[in-house]
């Protein structure tokens, strides 16, 4: 099964349900981010990212469930943030990424992008990349509503998504998301939406993920342009998912606005 969205006009919404946009690259595993701490690289991405925090992990290896067990520390993953922590790019021993809470746009995003990719060529000249994605996770909920209820968030969506939150069958149901898996021409989409529950207490939220990817030996100098294709093709899919005469809740604005 392939999917295929219609396409639309890019029109940037300021009032977007999106939560984090991400995208990553992995590659074969370079022993010298692993153990060396990467000052070349902060070096030529500090004047953006000049917040660095070091995450460090241990793993517990159990033997035959006996107690104890053999205590490994993975290597670290670096995080370079923007000065309030909205953007951030990561780097780790087999893989970087780029990550925002606070999208504006995807030029901006590609221009964050660019910074991070451009360093690491520089400084680890990666030869290729076993994974490409990019990722948007949308969450709606009532504060989109002009009533507060949780029913004009379902209104908000194409029938087709919602179809079984709205029958008399299922009350209350605490979690119902959905996946679909499928071809997007030569690469790869996944698509989960459905009800959520966040927050204390729990209130219910609709999820709108979508992330585009490629597996396997992958040439890095497409790596924009490939981009900038998985970006129209979610964008596409996000406003398919938007239910006639719906999009002006999310305040539609041309980019010279």
């Amino acid at each position: 099964m392939a999917l295929h969205f219609p396409a639309v006009e890019d029109i940037h919404l300021a009032n977007a349900p999106l939560r984090e946009a991400i995208c990553q690259v992995r590659f074969p595993s370079i022993l010298r981010i692993a153990h060396e701490e990467p000052v070349e690289f902060q070096e030529r991405i500090r004047a953006r990212f000049p917040v660095l925090e070091v995450e460090r992990g241990v793993v517990v290896q159990m033997e035959g469930g006996k107690p104890g067990g053999r205590v490994g520390f993975p290597p670290p993953v670096y995080r370079f943030h923007n000065e309030d922590k909205t953007r951030t790019v990561s780097l780790a021993s087999d893989f970087y990424a780029l990550s925002t809470t606070a999208y504006q746009h995807w030029a901006d995003f590609a221009d964050g992008l660019a910074c991070a990719a451009e360093a690491i060529q520089e400084v680890y000249a990666i030869p290729y990349a076993t994974r490409i994605g990019l990722r948007y996770v949308n969450v709606l909920d009532v504060s989109f509503t002009e009533s507060g209820k949780f029913n004009e968030v379902l209104d908000l969506l194409r029938d087709e998504l919602t179809v079984m939150l709205k029958t008399e069958v299922i009350l209350s149901p605490e979690l119902a998301v959905q996946r679909i898996q499928a071809a997007m021409n030569e690469d790869r989409f996944t698509f989960r939406y459905g009800l959520i529950h966040e927050g204390t207490p729990p209130e219910p939220k609709f999820l709108l993920d979508f992330d585009h990817y490629a597996e396997g030996h992958i040439e890095l100098d497409d790596l924009f342009s490939r981009c900038d294709r998985y970006h129209r093709h979610i964008y596409n899919a996000f406003r398919w998912c938007i239910a006639d005469g719906k999009l002006a809740v999310f305040q539609p604005e041309s980019m010279e606005g």
